[in-house]
């Protein structure tokens, strides 16, 4: 239902595999790849300005702690 209405929005296209009935595939279209990057810009934007308090090696820590989170997120995930 989701990919129906990305459909009819025109951000995405489905493309049925010629080789196998059982798999389509999803692409952005030019107008969801435009959407897909203005809103990256303006999160990239946003974090930048909430990363900006932070000093170089504050901001060094704080991402090698993100990433043991996301690694043990992960582990236990499975």
């Amino acid at each position: 239902m989701a990919v129906d209405r990305l459909v009819k929005k025109g951000l995405v296209s489905r493309n049925d595999q010629a080789g196998d009935r059982r798999v389509r595939q999803v692409e952005l279209t030019a107008k969801g790849r435009a959407l897909i990057t203005r809103g990256f810009r303006e999160h990239a934007a946003a974090m930048e300005n909430a990363a900006g308090v932070l000093s170089k090696k504050e901001r060094l820590t704080l991402l090698r702690l993100l990433k043991k989170l996301g690694k043990h997120a992960a582990e236990t995930r499975e």
